[in-house]
């Protein structure tokens, strides 16, 4: 069946007015209280909610924990890694933290799980489905100039549940004096649940079965409870703390929670960028299923390396989280196995699971393999590497990122991008720098595939100065890549692929994101298409994003944007400013209106993206109002009837624009619309 969206109006209006000087006016209470600590906070209520208070980095932060005094805030922990302490809070002390000019955010301690994984019963340690997995990766007895190389000097830093100490495949590879239970604050990591158990057989076993890397070190850092539940964020950080403290080479996570959209809002986030710098950090990307933008926090931070998983034929797992995260980036970041996969477990034993919490791993051992045989390799190089020599495999980037993870070339193929994917975003070239650290000369060809969504850009509209060129060893080139944008192609998020053939081909993820003035729907999926005229009940991420584009020419004191519905739909939308820095995000389930103010307003062109996360029925009208606070103000609607699909040959769109001066001031506006139906 032939099926389109109804398109509606994207505005491009410029905003010109006297300058004057004015107060301005009240911003949305509690700015530095982020947003998914606001849905905790009542006035009314003295009830203490767990926070991490964050601090302004340019003020040096060892002095500034004793700095916190105020009545209604009970401090508990330093978390030296991200400049912050962890504590408790009541409505008593929102105020007084609002106006503390040494805070820069106070954050939810909030609470993360583990994946739901599939549980296929205790096996044999015969069998031998990890051995098979191991050999998918090309890890099976790898080498590196001859030498064998098995992870022997690399710690691997587990945070999960704990480990079994005493797990004959285990021991031998457990720092016990380096391991440590955050959750019950002690130094002892036993698992009394068995999921850190099953994963930290999969990094490095050695015994009865084999992990990825078998002679690497286990540090088994324990933040969830016997029952594997409880793990909070602050746990998780100062685990983090300890892993890098401690000389951690990789971080292994095979956890998640609901993904925090907003950067200034995802301290975990934040952390794990931090952690980067010291560690090679591998986050599972979570057993959320195939709807787009569901990969799991911290999956989504750009500091992961984020895996996805594959079955036994390299097949897309059906649980496997997919991106891209709500700015555009390409999540997952690679796959892995993740089906049926045999490791430890408690009692000595053995089992079988699926998840992507097993695949995660896969990548910490490979990970460990390659610190291995590049010792004084760091942590973004050993990323680069992993991302850099990958399989091709079937899938959307979206859905795969670079591929399938290939142990071997990540180990021998010493040639890399600086760039794990190339991020268009209202931009039409980006530079690439590839480097061969190959003893020989090496000759390359670079080529590209369709940008597809619901539409296809040809790769005829990307090309580069040089599509062949040779490389001699140790050194590096940069590449321009360039893209042209055809007339008539619908704004949205736009994905494909450049390949780098030599010896071994590399594959770079493209995400292009195109706003234009015809048309602001990109329809990502089509899994809602049934046999009726529309999706009648939507339960999951519907994947749509709109994108608006507004361009401020004057100085003003705040712009507040504000969207609103009727009826018991999620949408969330998100403001970029003119430096495409996510500058607010709401995400508050089903509540209309939300509104989003900024204070610190720069000139230039906001972004404006619009995301329905769950949808009662369609089609949905929406509004978006914006105001503008100065000696001048201007209030702006603009309404557009929303996530319908139609029969081609019946489609339409409505759209009603009001404008509305209630300041002193002259303002004068230039607005420019087109309406346009598919």
């Amino acid at each position: 069946m032939d099926w389109t969206r109804i398109a509606p109006i994207i505005l491009l209006i410029t905003l010109i007015a006297p300058t004057a000087s004015a107060s301005k006016i009240d911003s949305l209470v509690l700015e530095k209280l982020s947003e998914p600590l606001a849905w905790q906070y009542s006035p009314q209520s003295l009830t203490q909610v767990p926070v991490i208070i964050e601090f302004r980095e340019d003020l040096g932060f060892p002095g500034l924990k004793n700095s916190i005094n105020v009545q209604g805030v009970s401090k508990e922990r330093e978390l030296g890694i991200v400049d912050a302490i962890s504590g408790k809070l009541d409505s008593r002390a929102i105020v007084a933290l609002e106006n503390n000019p040494l805070i820069k955010r106070v954050h939810y301690d909030r609470t993360y799980y583990l994946d739901p994984f599939e549980d296929d019963g205790n096996q044999t340690q015969y069998t031998p489905d990890l051995q098979t997995s191991i050999g998918q990766i090309g890890a099976t007895n790898p080498t590196f100039n001859g030498g064998s190389i098995n992870g022997s000097g690399v710690i691997v830093a587990v945070i999960d549940t704990g480990i079994q100490t005493d797990h004959p495949d285990l021991s031998a590879n457990l720092n016990l004096s380096a391991s440590y239970d955050f959750f019950d604050d002690d130094s002892d990591p036993t698992d009394g649940h068995g999921h850190g158990t099953q994963t930290a057989g999969v990094v490095a076993a050695r015994g009865g079965i084999n992990g990825t890397a078998p002679g690497a070190t286990i540090m088994a850092l324990k933040v969830f409870s016997s029952a594997g539940s409880g793990a909070t964020t602050s746990m998780i950080i100062r685990a983090i703390d300890h892993a890098i403290d401690n000389g951690a080479h990789v971080l292994s996570l095979s956890l998640g929670a609901t993904p925090i959209p907003h950067n200034k809002d995802n301290i975990m986030a934040k952390t794990v960028e931090a952690a980067s710098k010291n560690a090679v950090v591998v986050v599972s990307s979570g057993n959320n299923g195939d709807e787009i933008g569901d990969t799991g926090t911290p999956g989504t931070s750009a500091g992961a390396i984020t895996v996805g998983a594959v079955d036994s034929s390299n097949s897309i797992a059906s649980f496997s989280s997919n991106g891209p995260t709500s700015d555009g980036r390409i999540k997952p970041d690679i796959m892995a196995p993740g089906v049926l996969i045999n490791t430890t477990t408690l009692s000595s034993g053995y089992i079988r699971n699926s998840g992507t919490s097993f695949s995660a791993p896969f990548v910490s051992g490979v990970a460990a393999l390659v610190k291995h045989a590049h010792p004084t390799w760091t942590p973004e190089q050993i990323r680069r590497a992993i991302l850099s020599n990958t399989d091709n495999i079937s899938g959307d980037p979206h859905q795969i990122g670079n591929g399938l993870l290939n142990a071997s070339a990540a180990i021998n193929n010493l040639v890399s991008v600086d760039k794990t994917f190339l991020q268009f975003l209202d931009t039409s070239s980006i530079n690439v720098t590839l480097t061969n650290n190959m003893s020989e000369t090496r000759a390359y060809a670079v080529s590209f595939s369709n940008l597809t969504t619901s539409q296809t850009i040809d790769s005829g509209n990307i090309s580069l100065d040089n599509s062949s060129f040779s490389l001699t060893a140790n050194t590096s080139r940069d590449i321009q890549v360039n893209v042209t944008v055809p007339n008539g192609v619908d704004s949205g998020i736009y994905d494909g692929y450049m390949y780098i053939n030599s010896n071994n081909t590399i594959k770079v993820p493209i995400v292009l994101r195109i706003t234009t003035t015809t048309s602001t729907i990109a329809c990502m999926t089509n899994y809602c298409f049934s046999d009726g005229d529309y999706c009648t009940s939507r339960t999951a991420n519907p994947g749509d994003w709109q994108f608006y584009r507004i361009n401020v020419t004057q100085q003003y004191d705040s712009i507040q944007f504000n969207v609103s519905w009727t009826g018991s739909h999620d949408i969330d939308f998100f403001v970029y400013d003119p430096l495409k820095n996510l500058q607010s995000a709401t995400t508050s389930s089903t509540t209309s209106p939300e509104t989003i103010t900024i204070t610190d307003v720069l000139q230039g062109e906001y972004i404006i993206e619009v995301h329905p996360y769950t949808l009662a029925s369609v089609p949905v009208t929406a509004n978006i109002n914006i105001s503008y606070n100065s000696n001048s103000n201007v209030s702006t609607n603009v309404s557009w009837i929303d996530f319908g699909y139609v029969h081609k040959g019946n489609t339409s769109s409505i759209v009603s624009v009001n404008f509305t001066n209630t300041g002193a001031g002259d303002l004068t506006l230039t607005p420019s619309a087109t309406a346009a139906t598919e």
